[in-house]
């Protein structure tokens, strides 16, 4: 009979014990969930910039540069299309003279953003709403690059002179390298 009182007293301290376990750790994750929501509200999600976020989060190198894809390609005189640029991070990288290139973004603040940072330097800004209608005319770029935006390869096409190129990275991570004629 002591035993068996001794066996229950145990129980009932173990299920206090986990039950304030639980609690402390709901209690834990709720506040670690607003404290998260706090810092994420400093930021904004526009444009590509995410150094805010480099040191928690981890990717896999791709075995391609894709940086030195494009600039091995690029050549000054090629008027370039960057779609789906974001705030045209990337697209500043390559120093392609801005009078010879073009962007197109859908999400209206990246449009925005475009608009004062990349449209004062010279740069074309087109928004878009729909993969299969480019707001440009028939065989009008060198060269057409894509890092992450959908695409629809026959407006690519229609829009890309014969002979240029269209590089970009499918949503798979496969690089895409073609030459349209």
């Amino acid at each position: 009979m002591v035993k068996d009182l001794s066996e229950n007293l145990d129980k009932i301290k173990t299920t206090k014990l986990d039950t304030a376990h639980k609690a402390k750790k709901s209690s834990d994750k709720k506040k670690l969930m607003e404290e998260w929501i706090k810092e994420e509200e400093k930021f904004s999600l526009i444009g590509w910039d995410f150094s805010y976020v480099a040191e928690r989060w981890v990717t896999e190198n791709m075995p391609w540069d894709y940086g030195k894809i494009i600039k091995s390609t690029l050549k000054n005189a090629d008027i370039l299309l960057d779609m789906g640029t974001g705030g045209g991070e990337f697209l500043l990288t390559l120093e392609h003279p801005y009078e010879k290139t073009y962007v197109t973004e859908a999400y209206l603040p990246n449009v925005e953003l475009c608009m004062s940072k990349l449209a004062p330097l010279g740069i074309i800004v087109a928004q878009t709403f729909d993969d299969d209608e480019l707001p440009f005319d028939n065989e009008t770029f060198d060269i057409i690059i894509n890092r992450h935006e959908s695409f629809d390869i026959s407006e690519v096409s229609r829009t890309l002179k014969p002979g240029g190129y269209f590089q970009g990275t499918e949503t798979r991570f496969v690089l895409v390298a073609r030459k349209l004629s």
